[in-house]
């Protein structure tokens, strides 16, 4: 078969960070069409590479690594092409980094040292580079890093910093003085919107304290044709009026059991879906979990509807930001394919999964198992709505989509796991492991991020090929070479057991399939009330069912004959035969006498012990203490109570 694809393709490339160095592969590069078999070419990239204090981290587009020395030397900045070093940055101490959107700017954090001068703490501890010419743009203090302290616009128009009761809003091109602010008192987070199209919207987190529930509330930023720099027109001498651009707050969403919460914005920045979670909960052990889905663009705030009760193991949106993937449930948990609004589109079954994972382009979804369950996963087209395949990848620590949407990388890596380190591809259908690398000693694996989603075609499942590696296939392997049968281990089972519970609890269900939309509401109607059978009773007759008349054409009726209308009466039950009603007085009778007989000694019991109270208050009555008015009750009711015993005749 011809290929399709240009043969100017870039090559996807893999980061492995080792013991004592930084090893680099280019691929899967195929070798056998028929086979189906790939493999990895090593790449001189990085050789003098070595002594990390963290992993390294790929910029946004791909086009340059940093790599943070453990040694006292500046951080590096190189190619992925040619692995020369393009820029040095001055800084030796560096615990985290991050790249801005387009990687125009480098951030740092090291943390701040007890006995630091008031310069070096002017100076501040958290450092905004530029990545082409190294220099220090800005810097701030943060005492404790925190992810996404500092955000950008995906077009790097605005920078966002997170300070105590507020979001600072500043000018790329002046990232000194702020231009606006969000003011929201008690807030720990924030996450602003990747498009700035009319406005920037601004969701900020406030968890549970003080007996108050936690709090999503969103603003919003309408930035100006031309951002006025306040700064400047202070420092001439000129009025400034700072009128502020920040709307609302224009949304907000009460969440209880909530110390912390995972926000995360769609592609498109029109829903936002909040992850909240809570340490203590008197329902469960491991705490309490909700999912909450705000829109930017209305007031709309809803709780996402679970199809299974249980914690929410994992929440993913689409690449396009019009769907996301819920995992949530007991094991094994439901994951439902949901719109951007909340309604379930797809039921993926239930199955012991906790994560989910989108390739690139949006078309192929995986849904595994990792951590503590056993690593299986399975393989979904989503345009099409079908199950591609299923493989298992046991001890996986680390997994990513390759930029092309063609594979799916597992690892194993320390130091989770500090034996049998390696890492394993399969194709986009679960297919594989068509390469398996094994490492001695293996904390990093990095795919090389694509400069944009453009680059690698949005491709479908491939053809199948008769003998070879299709690829479109459910089930299908990635060698034609039959595998020798292995019996599969029994679990164990105490003595007697026939593991019937365990199954139960354990079944996994297949794909239910698509969700149909819920049926208008129907009318209602009001149920036909039944007499009451009793045992013994005679029944009652049914009356006829006559046709029903209207008011209107009763009343006319009566209007003609110069009468009032007449009110139906009830319908009546009708006498019961002779015969039937002799049955049921002897039967009440047979009842009754029973029921005597059978109560007799109890009776007598409970009147015994009420004449024995009313001698002891008598004995108190005769010692001169004063009774109660239910005491003297009670006396007076000696005789009825020696009447009824006698009539018991015990």
């Amino acid at each position: 078969m011809a290929s399709f694809l240009p043969a100017d393709l870039p090559r996807t490339q893999l980061l492995v960070r080792s013991r004592d160095a930084v090893s680099v592969y280019d691929g899967p590069v195929k070798i056998d069409e028929t086979a189906g078999t790939v493999k990895l070419n090593p790449v001189d990239l990085y050789t003098s590479v070595n002594n990390l204090r963290i992993s390294p981290k790929y910029s946004p587009d791909g086009n340059l690594v940093c790599f943070v020395y453990e040694a006292n030397k500046p951080i590096s900045l190189c190619s992925t092409a040619t692995g020369v070093e393009l820029v040095s940055v001055d800084t030796c101490d560096a615990e985290y980094i991050e790249f801005s959107p387009r990687g125009t700017y480098i951030m740092t954090w090291s943390r701040p040292s007890k006995g630091s001068s008031a310069a070096s703490t002017d100076i501040g501890n958290m450092k905004i580079w530029s990545t082409t010419t190294g220099v220090l743009v800005s810097s701030f203090s943060q005492k404790i890093y925190k992810t996404q302290v500092v955000q950008w616009t995906a077009e790097e128009e605005f920078c966002f910093r997170l300070v105590s009761n507020e979001v600072q809003i500043f000018n790329n091109t002046a990232m000194t003085s702020p231009i606006d602010k969000v003011y929201h008192k008690g807030l720990t987070q924030f996450l602003v919107t990747p498009t700035k199209s009319p406005y920037v919207s601004i969701a900020v987190f406030n968890p549970e304290a003080g007996g108050k529930p936690a709090r999503v509330t969103l603003y919003r930023y309408t930035p100006a044709a031309e951002v006025d720099d306040y700064s400047t027109s202070e420092s001439a001498g000129t009025t400034s009026t700072k009128t502020t651009r920040v709307e609302g707050p224009v949304s907000s969403r009460t969440i209880f059991a909530a110390s912390e919460a995972q926000l995360t914005w769609n592609a498109t920045g029109t829903a936002l879906l909040v992850y909240a979670h809570a340490d203590l909960d008197a329902t469960s052990y491991y705490g309490a979990t909700g999912l909450f889905l705000l829109q930017a663009h209305s007031d709309a705030a809803i709780k996402v509807e679970q199809s299974k009760d249980g914690p929410v193991h994992d929440v993913q949106w689409s690449p396009e930001g019009d769907k996301f993937v819920i995992a949530a449930g007991t094991m094994p948990c439901h994951c439902t394919l949901m719109d951007s609004t909340g309604s379930p589109l797809y039921q993926y079954g239930a199955a012991h999964r906790n994560t989910i994972s989108w390739s690139p382009h949006g078309r192929f979804l995986c849904l595994a198992g990792f951590g503590n369950l056993a690593g299986e996963m399975d393989f979904y087209d989503t345009l099409r709505s079908k199950k591609i395949g299923s493989t298992s990848s046991h001890c996986s620590t680390y997994h990513a989509w390759s930029p092309d949407s063609r594979y799916f990388m597992t690892a194993s890596l320390a130091p989770r796991m500090n034996v049998d380190n390696n890492l394993k591809i399969f194709k986009y259908n679960g297919a594989g492991p068509v390469v398996t690398v094994p490492f001695e000693r293996a904390y990093d694996v990095r795919w090389r991020p694509a400069s944009s989603k453009s680059v690698y075609p949005n491709r479908g499942p491939s053809p199948k090929r008769g003998g070879g590696d299709g690829g479109g296939s459910e089930g299908e392997t990635a060698t034609p070479t039959a595998k020798p049968t292995i019996a599969a281990a029994q679990p164990y089972r105490p003595p007697g057991s026939t593991g019937a519970l365990a199954r139960m609890m354990n079944k996994e269900v297949a794909p239910v399939g698509k969700v149909p939309k819920a049926a208008p509401a129907a009318k209602f109607v009001p149920t036909v009330q039944r007499q009451r059978i009793i045992p013994g009773m005679a029944p009652a007759a049914t009356a006829t069912a006559a046709a029903p008349v209207s008011k209107r054409s009763t009343a006319g009726a009566a209007a003609g004959n110069g009468k009032k209308p007449a009110t139906p009466a009830p319908a009546l039950a009708a006498p019961a035969p002779a015969k039937a009603k002799t049955t049921a007085t002897a039967t009440a009778t047979a009842t009754a006498v029973v029921e005597t007989t059978e109560s007799k000694e109890k009776r007598a019991k409970n009147i015994n012990k009420k004449l024995k109270a009313i001698q002891e208050i008598r004995a108190k009555q005769s010692s001169g203490q004063t009774l109660e008015p239910e005491q003297v009750l009670k006396l007076n009711s000696e005789p009825e109570l020696l009447a009824e015993l006698k009539s018991l005749n015990i």
